[in-house]
């Protein structure tokens, strides 16, 4: 790493730490009106509490709103020694300006970790005032960076972390062992107000499970896999105590629990796991959750599970009705029939269901997404969501776009914006957008 490097930090490796470290976590969020959830993050809290099990403290801040005054108070009161920033795509240019304003005077160095920094363009990850970017999972890789940072040792080896000034990024660090994991930090979060938001909606949040087996297209899982490479299963579950443990335990420790929801890409995957989570889940828990499912999953012995532990909710992947954009352009091989018969056993066990649709897809039309409102017309759902498709980077789609040279220079905050960030011939922007106001009513009228 050449010195001078970070114009407005001392050099990393000369600083010289004291324990415990003092890490604050940066957490980009677009407005409540933009309609995403931003309260708890699995990520930041399972980070955060890794450290703290290693004696170090943490502080989080939300980057929300007008946030500068708040920052600058959390680093003369916190006076931290290591800035993680969390950034997801579309939170990016958030996350931009909070290390551009940073970059304004000296600060501790700054480490980038989430989605966006695992497979956003080099060039991105090179922006003045960036120490450090983080690829894949964090547990491990950064309690070892931190460990090699208190300890005086060279820190640009550390496994899972590209350092300003390298040539290549370093190998990736090991999967984690779920259950080894401490419970996630809660308390960072001020968990109690999250819980009184949305006590019947969200509730109480958690992962079961993590990972995915199957390739869709527009999914970042793929790629994380292979940036992993083959050191253990990619997905994983925990124990089935673990989690009812880490459960009982928020249930004892804040008030006005009275829903719990799970986080998974696919909740219950393994059918023997299910089966286990159905027969102790209502005996230690005993709330009603909810979770994601997927549409060709939803046989009848899984849905009856599901049934007997308690689920209330089902969220569900129609995305397209356009048998050639699901199939071929989104790799997803359900025929129509499958998302019809998934929607309508769950209303017969009497377990609501949710259906996520996009629109703006490439090689999207007007009749296009008619098909997918007539679909959602025909299956019901109790709940219909629907975004405008984002080509993320990491994913089959992001290359497919770029190569065309569809992508523009807009980037909504939020999937749930109405702008497309596609310029393609097939469909206009304006189609996009008006589409995306007029679904739900017309799915419902």
């Amino acid at each position: 790493m050449k010195k001078g490097a970070l114009s407005a930090v001392a050099d990393p490796l000369t600083i010289g730490y004291n324990l415990p470290m003092r890490i604050l976590f940066l957490y980009p969020v677009p407005a409540e009106n933009r309609k995403v959830y931003t309260g708890y993050s699995q990520g930041i809290g399972l980070l955060s509490a890794c450290l703290k099990e290693a004696g170090h403290e943490t502080w989080l801040l939300f980057l929300q709103g007008l946030w500068e005054a708040s920052l600058d108070r959390a680093l003369a009161e916190f006076r931290p020694q290591l800035i993680a920033l969390s950034s997801t795509t579309d939170q990016f240019a958030m996350a931009r300006r909070a290390i551009s304003y940073l970059e304004r005077s000296a600060h501790p160095p700054i480490i980038l970790g989430g989605i966006h920094a695992s497979f956003a363009r080099q060039e991105e990850l090179e922006l003045p005032g960036i120490w450090g970017v983080c690829r894949g999972e964090g547990e491990k890789v950064l309690l070892e960076l931190v460990r090699r940072l208190e300890r005086n040792e060279n820190p640009l080896g550390t496994p899972g972390f590209w350092f300003r000034g390298q040539p290549e990024f370093n190998p990736a660090a090991g999967l984690a062992d779920l259950d080894a994991l401490p419970f996630p930090d809660r308390e960072l979060f001020d968990y109690q107000k999250l819980i009184d938001r949305h006590p019947r909606i969200i509730g109480a949040e958690f992962l079961a499970s993590r990972g995915c087996p199957y390739e869709c297209s527009y999914c970042a899982n793929p790629a994380l896999k292979r940036l992993q490479g083959n050191e253990g299963p990619f997905l994983r579950f925990r124990g089935v105590g673990k989690l009812i443990e880490e459960i009982q335990k928020v249930v004892r420790t804040y008030r006005n629990v009275r829903l719990i929801g799970f986080h998974d890409d696919i909740f219950g995957l393994d059918r023997d796991w299910l089966e286990s989570f159905s027969d102790a889940y209502p005996r230690g828990v005993g709330l009603p959750f909810w979770c994601n499912g997927r549409v060709d999953l939803m046989d009848e012995e899984r849905v009856n599970l599901l049934k007997k532990a308690g689920c209330l909710r089902v969220h569900l992947g129609v995305e397209a009705g356009n048998d050639e954009i699901r199939k071929k352009v989104l790799k997803r091989n359900i025929e129509k029939d499958t998302i019809r018969e998934a929607f309508a056993r769950l209303k017969r066990a009497g377990i609501r269901a949710a259906a996520f649709n996009m629109i703006g897809l490439p090689f999207e039309t007007v009749e296009t997404i008619e098909e997918t409102i007539a679909l959602n017309r025909e299956i019901k759902p109790d709940w219909v969501f629907h975004s405008v498709f984002h080509p993320y980077p990491g994913t089959e789609l992001y290359e497919l776009c770029q190569a065309k040279g569809w992508i523009s220079g807009h980037w909504a905050e939020s999937f749930y914006d109405p702008e497309t960030p596609l310029d393609q011939p097939s469909i206009s922007r304006e189609s996009v957008a008006k589409y995306y106001r007029e679904f739900v009513r017309r799915v419902y009228e």
